[in-house]
């Protein structure tokens, strides 16, 4: 059955509480979850007890930190006004991680503000510190405290999230280590290699369709050693051709697909897209997709092409 491209513009924000997902027009949190954060909020201030704690006695845990990003910590530094400093977030561990091999006292908000103290050379820092957490907890807590920064990489919200068991980035971590896929949002796309997907957000995206095992399968069978298929455009465009085609085994279109250049039928896409209004280059690659399965066979085993909505990845969430 056909879906009719839709006209407006429908692109709602997706809730940002841990493990939620749902659309929402009315901010970063749907309306269910918006007073459970600010519950969540309220009972971890209350918890957390201030204290001093010298610089050289704080670490970041890159188990699940992000890199240190020179550009906020020199601006940090640059500008510094004490009485705007705020408390850093802290996790005091147990003995029992300590004795482990894991630091006392580990960031779970504020490493640039760290960063730039040392760099001015403070001897300490006001922190909120909160005692007993898990590795778990403390990534979700990470995760929680940075979800609206913009320039937290979406990547490592992603395997952060995956780590703390929310779901449905574990699971998806686990079909993309089945496959030897990582993900990354790193650095031009063309130099991401044939093991990293450049795509955290489109993983998550056909995850929630129940296509990603067969979409990974699919692109590690038709182009083993192309780096081209890492792009969001390819990732969504198979997955959408097996959700519309659940008939056809995904080894039957990596067969099809492989006799065709990945780069060659994303040159072909962005092509049609130049004259496109919807600018939806992931649609135009599904269409070569389709184009390419159908490539000389007989009428009766031919797919037919089918115009997708805007919507069309959020409606085939299960």
């Amino acid at each position: 059955m056909a879906m009719v491209a839709d006209t407006q513009d429908h692109r709602p924000e997706r809730c940002h509480f841990p493990g939620c997902g749902a659309f929402t027009r009315t901010g970063l949190l749907c309306p269910e979850h918006q007073e459970i954060a600010q519950q969540f909020e309220t009972e971890l201030t209350g918890v957390a007890t201030p204290e001093r704690i010298p610089l050289a006695e704080l670490s970041v845990d890159r188990r699940f930190q992000r890199p240190p990003v020179e550009h906020h910590i020199s601006k940090i530094a640059l500008n510094f006004n004490e009485r705007y400093l705020g408390r850093l977030l802290v996790s005091r561990r147990s003995d029992e991680r300590v004795a482990a091999g894991e630091d006392r006292y580990a960031i779970l908000d504020g490493q640039q503000r760290w960063n730039a103290l040392l760099r001015m050379r403070f001897a300490w820092a006001p922190c909120d510190v909160l005692t007993g957490l898990s590795l778990e907890q403390e990534i979700l807590t990470f995760c929680v405290h940075n979800r609206e920064r913009k320039w937290v990489r979406q990547s490592l919200l992603f395997i952060d999230q995956a780590k703390a068991g929310v779901e449905p980035y574990r699971t998806a971590w686990a079909i993309l280590k089945q496959f030897r896929y990582e993900v990354t949002d790193l650095g031009p796309r063309g130099k991401v290699t044939i093991n990293q997907l450049a795509c955290p957000a489109t993983v998550e995206k056909v995850h929630r369709m129940g296509r990603l095992s067969p979409t990974l399968f699919c692109m590690r069978q038709a182009w083993p050693d192309d780096n081209a298929p890492n792009h969001p455009e390819v990732v969504l465009g198979i997955a959408a051709f097996l959700q519309l085609n659940q008939h056809i085994p995904a080894d039957e279109l990596a067969s099809a697909l492989g006799r065709f250049d990945c780069e060659a039928l994303r040159e072909q896409a962005r092509q049609v897209n130049k004259g496109s209004t919807d600018r939806r280059l992931w649609v135009h690659f599904y269409e070569q997709v389709v184009q390419a399965f159908n490539y000389q066979k007989q009428a009766r085993n031919r797919v037919p092409r089918m115009d997708v909505s805007i919507n069309a990845p959020r409606i085939w969430f299960p």
